[in-house]
């Protein structure tokens, strides 16, 4: 249930940056999931290939 509602969110959070939505926040503004989970991966140590 936890790992759903996390993949939830980083799917909508994935979703509304690369449409750039407007609802409360403007999306256009936040860097996308994808760009934020490869960078934590970087400075990690993991290195992920994208």
């Amino acid at each position: 249930m936890r790992g759903g509602s996390l993949l939830a969110v980083l799917g909508l959070w994935q979703l509304f940056t690369a449409l750039d939505i407007s609802l409360w926040l403007r999306f256009a503004w936040f860097p996308s999931a994808a760009y934020v989970v490869r960078e934590l991966a970087e400075r990690g140590g993991v290195g992920v290939c994208w």
